[in-house]
């Protein structure tokens, strides 16, 4: 026989029965992700195959928790286990800690709560191997089971459970006593179990979680879990706050207690609270437990808080510390560099962890071959650190790797700038002819290399001549004298040209400041992708190709003219070569300073957009139309950022995929659209049932997408018996008052729905439609989304009344005005009740053998009544206060039915046939 499937469309009660009427011998096999039990069906029941450890309903746990042993006895008997290697049970037998027979139990116990876990399960898959067990299967002494009894108790506890889920949904959730905690009701059995007085105890902490309370406590889970649901009912116990989490966070924090820390503060950001500082403690806190992965998420999530609000000292911090622990996390490592080299305080103070973070990174990127990347992160470093002159070596290495000779050369001479204003002549030139062997023809190079050469000279020949001009001094006074007032005069020609420079050319160098000052408006714009819109990128990209381009001709313009008055003013005086050079060096680094901002800016735009658009792609597989507003943004900002040819990042084809999956997105929500129109038509209509398939067909199309079950909106006719009965919603949009049915109400059926139906006079119900999950069948959809529920309401009574007196056979009688019932009973009682209320207003013994089986007569002032033994009787109606009897042989004898008054005449007819007429009053 072979059988194999999955929990989610068949219920294991159902397996367990069909193999138990079948009479197979065999192991049915439950998987579950990693976990792997086995039960073995065999002629006298079914018992459980052991697979490893029990999780924390150990034997010695299950002694202890049933009182049992004392934890002292259980901690011998373990470090004996340990040192002897025997079965804990044998030994706890030895030390006479426990009896065989609580041994046998405690086992018993153990295998029935494992097998009662089991149908919880609901996501498993199963598989039945006829036959006998391998002997690698390890089949224990038998403990077998009834299948039915096994059945009938875990569908029992199944149903609690879901009760039980519903007030404690996690085992790590912490709750503490409110005020009303000693008035709690505990007549529950559940209370009176041996561990039940410490779950109470260690519960009055208000620090530990739930997992916590079943370990301190040594309860059993279900049991454990059961009272914290009757309490949270009764408003004994709460959850604990945020608040109060963080004051307890802060504690643990303060006497370095990491797991507590850990617990209270991973708690905190599992209800929503998690703010940047919190995750910054979590992170420190499971740092302190060396669990850096785990930090990482929470101390990234904290480092981008903190970018978004424009704090970079505690990005970097979040960041840095990852980059400690994780040196291999690329993105953390980019990230810190990227705002350190944004911030000179930060750099300033970190400048070695961040370039050698930076170094490492271009490497790997390198290695990678991920060169832009590379390039990007040594542009920013360069930019922030320009006397690092082996860094800057690597960036034109990079170039020239990536083909962009052009770049390289610009990087090359800007060093060669650098190395010249510290008079390190020799490594200037070393520069420059790296770049004669890239491009022998550059514009200005050999000259530059030329002057550099009759600098790094002059030093040497100006201390030959002092030695030779010390020889000669008094030879050649007068001529010293006459090239010393040569020189000045000289030099004040200089001066004055400076001079002339300066004052006709500082209009074109305000235009150039004007153009660097927008340029910089721009780049700062760019900056925060979190805020970025498509149209402001656009025309900041703009901003920034045009102020370069204004910044450009101004330089230009500036060395044009310059030029041109040395040209005029050149009378001999012979100023140096290098005057034009240093009136537009300035501009130059500014220049290529912002050329580098300008790609490191455009860069991070489009990393930001791919980088959403692939989060947007993966999440577009369950909830594609929730996808289509980052995916439209991400395209837009593509667009925007497009970059010239002489820019690096070429994202032509990433727009276009980019815009393929928007299109394909945007017709799916389109469909989504179009079947919700058709499917309203049809509600609208009249025709429910259509409008509910047609829906249910879309969903089937699409097993993956979990937004679909989210947002089609379903409609539910709710009937009511009896009519107009009150249909009010419940949950997170509950109502106020309801609305009399029948009643259509719209739902999402991942949402489900709650409704509660009331009328005056009948039981309240509730009704629960569970939310729907995606990857279902037609067949499953329909049956767990019906188009239309009948609430079925019973009656209630409006009070009950014992009257403790005796049996009732005869009917009630009221009184004329409808207040209030008289009743007779078997042992001659007679009682008055109040109709409004059913409080007892009187009561009277007859003093009758055998009581009244006819009902009385009522009237607005009396009550006539006859009994089994022949007696008639006449009482006022207020008090039942006795006015006259008739008994033996005046009265009817033995009466059964009720009297009939006849005008002022009481007719009584007894059982023997006779009849007696007596005067009412």
């Amino acid at each position: 026989m072979s059988l194999k499937g999955n929990l989610q469309s068949v219920d294991l009660a159902n397996v367990l029965q069909m193999l138990s009427i079948n009479q197979k011998e065999g192991t049915l096999v439950l998987f579950d992700g990693d976990t792997r039990k086995s039960i073995y069906f065999s002629r006298d029941g079914v018992s459980m195959l052991s697979r490893g450890r029990r999780g924390q309903d150990s034997l010695g746990r299950i002694l202890l928790r049933y009182g049992r042993i004392t934890r002292e006895q259980l901690e011998q008997a373990l470090v004996k286990q340990k040192a002897e290697g025997r079965r804990l049970g044998e030994i706890l037998g030895e030390m006479g800690a426990a009896t065989s027979e609580d041994v046998e139990n405690a086992v018993r116990t153990q295998i029935e709560e494992e097998i009662y876990n089991l149908f919880i399960w609901k996501e498993a898959s199963f598989e039945f191997v006829e036959g006998p067990p391998s002997a690698a299967q390890n089949v224990p002494a038998q403990v077998t089971f009834n299948v039915n009894s096994l059945i009938m108790e875990a569908q029992r506890r199944a149903d609690e459970w879901n009760y039980i889920r519903g007030l404690v949904p996690t085992m790590d959730e912490i709750y503490k006593p409110t005020g009303t905690m000693d008035q709690a009701e505990v007549s529950d059995e559940v209370f009176h179990l041996p561990f039940a007085p410490r779950v109470l105890e260690v519960l009055h902490q208000g620090r530990l979680s739930v997992a916590e309370i079943i370990q301190e406590s040594c309860a059993a889970k279900f049991e454990a879990c059961k009272m914290l649901a009757l309490l949270l009912e009764q408003g004994a116990i709460e959850p604990v706050s945020i608040a109060d989490l963080q004051v307890l966070a802060q504690e643990a924090t303060s006497k370095n207690d990491h797991p507590q820390a850990a617990k209270f503060l991973s708690r905190i950001v599992e209800l929503g609270g998690a703010t940047p500082p919190v995750n910054m403690q979590l992170g420190y806190a499971l740092e302190a437990l060396d669990e850096p992965e785990r930090a990482s998420l929470f101390l990234k999530a904290a480092a981008d808080s903190y970018v978004e609000a424009v704090e970079p000292a505690h990005a970097f911090e979040a960041y840095h510390r990852v980059v400690q622990s994780l040196p291999t996390d690329l993105q953390a490592v980019t990230q810190m560099v990227e705002i350190a080299c944004g911030n000179p305080e930060i750099l300033a103070s970190k400048r070695h962890d961040v370039i050698e973070a930076g170094r490492t990174l271009a490497r790997c990127q390198k290695e990678m071959g991920r060169l832009p990347a590379a390039l990007h992160i040594l542009h920013r470093l360069a930019l922030a650190t320009p006397q690092d002159l082996p860094l800057r070596n690597m960036l034109v290495q990079a170039y020239q790797e990536s083909g962009m000779n052009n770049e390289a050369m610009t990087e090359l001479e800007a060093m060669a700038e650098v190395c010249t204003r510290q008079a390190n002549y020799d490594e200037a030139i070393r520069c420059l002819r790296r770049v004669t062997v890239l491009d022998r023809n550059r514009v200005g190079i050999v000259k530059k290399i030329e002057n550099l050469g009759r600098l790094r000279d002059r030093g040497k020949r100006l201390v030959l001549r002092i030695v030779a001009a010390a020889a000669v001094l008094l030879s050649i006074g007068a001529a010293a004298w006459g090239f010393l007032w040569f020189q000045g005069v000289r030099e004040r020609h200089r001066i004055e040209v400076e001079k002339l420079i300066s004052d006709r050319l500082d209009p074109l160098k305000a235009d150039f400041e004007k153009s660097q000052k927008e340029f910089n408006d721009a780049s700062s714009n760019l900056q925060g992708f979190a805020t970025l819109k498509a149209e402001g990128v656009a025309r900041d990209v703009k901003t920034l190709r045009e102020s370069l381009a204004a910044m450009e001709a101004a330089r230009a313009e500036v060395e044009r003219r310059a030029r041109g008055i040395l040209s005029e003013h050149d009378d001999g005086c012979e100023p140096t070569e290098n005057l034009v050079e240093k009136r537009t060096a300035t501009m130059k680094r500014v220049l290529l300073d912002s050329a580098r901002q300008r790609d490191s800016d455009l860069q991070r735009v489009v990393d930001g957009a791919q980088d959403t658009f692939r989060t947007a792609r993966g999440e577009a597989e369950h909830h594609p139309i929730r996808s289509i507003e980052a995916m439209t943004r991400s395209v837009a900002l593509l667009a925007a950022a497009g970059r010239p040819e002489d820019m690096m990042i070429p994202v032509a084809g990433v727009i276009e995929d980019a815009a393929a999956t928007l299109r394909q997105l945007e017709k799916y929500a389109g469909e989504v659209e179009a079947v919700q129109v058709q499917a309203n038509a049809l509600w609208d209509q009249g025709k429910g049932e259509q409008a509910r398939d047609l829906l249910v067909a879309f969903l089937a199309r699409f097993p993956t997408v979990t937004q679909f079950v989210e947002i089609l909106e379903f409609r539910l006719t709710v009937r009511t018996v009896p009519a107009k009965a009150t249909v009010r919603i419940l949950g997170r949009a509950a109502e106020a008052s309801g609305v009399v049915s029948p009643r259509v109400i719209p739902c999402a059926p991942g949402s489900g729905l709650s409704i509660e139906v009331s009328k005056e006079g009948f039981e309240t119900r509730e009704f629960t439609l569970p939310p729907v999950k995606a990857g279902l069948g037609e067949r499953e959809l329909k049956e767990q989304l019906p188009h239309e529920v009948v609430v079925v309401l019973s009656k209630v009574p409006q009070w009950t009344l014992e009257l403790g007196t005796g049996s009732l056979d005869a009917a009630p009688a009221a009184s004329p005005d409808g207040a209030a019932v008289v009743l007779a009973d078997r042992a001659g009682w007679l009682h008055l009740v109040s109709v409004a209320d059913g409080k007892e207003i009187a009561r009277h013994d007859a003093g009758t053998l055998s009581g009244f089986a006819a009902a009385p007569v009522v009237t607005a002032d009396s009550v006539y009544v006859a009994s089994l033994d022949g007696a008639v009787l006449g009482f006022d109606l207020l008090g039942l206060r006795p006015r006259w009897s008739v008994t033996g042989e005046e009265g009817p004898g033995p009466v059964a039915g009720r009297p009939v008054l006849a005008g002022d005449l009481l007719i009584v007819a007894g059982t023997g046939g006779r009849v007696v007429a007596l005067r009412a009053r």
